[in-house]
């Protein structure tokens, strides 16, 4: 009886250690899926996140050209508004200049051909 006690011991723990052992493969084998399926839930999210990131970033970007480009129109205007009617003065300054030039020389034609008339 005590030998027979001491066989069904032993093998009772075989299969307990074999059954045990297969629960442990089973358990790593789910934790294996649930980790896979994490890891594709997590790579999804963040190239979610890397496509959303950069359209922001195009956004602004865009934005901020828009921006740019509105300021440098608005200082152009500006600038100009300042400076036409110093243009303008220097303008007619100049067309003023320009007229009394020409009549000096129309005054110095005729100068020059009344000498020639009595030098003739």
């Amino acid at each position: 009886v005590k030998i027979q006690s001491v066989a069904r011991r032993g093998s009772a723990r075989m299969r307990y250690r074999r059954v045990l052992y297969a629960c442990v493969v089973v358990q790593c084998w789910t934790r294996c899926l649930a980790a896979k399926a994490e890891l594709v839930r997590r790579r999804r999210y963040h190239s979610a996140t890397l496509i959303q990131t950069h359209f922001r970033m195009m956004v602004a970007a865009a934005v901020r050209t828009k921006s740019i480009a509105a300021a440098v129109k608005i200082q152009a205007q500006a600038r100009g508004s300042r400076q036409r009617p110093i243009y303008r003065k220097a303008l007619k300054e100049y067309k003023e200049e320009q007229k009394l030039e020409n009549q000096l020389m129309a005054l110095q034609r005729k100068l020059e051909e009344a000498e020639k008339k009595r030098a003739e």
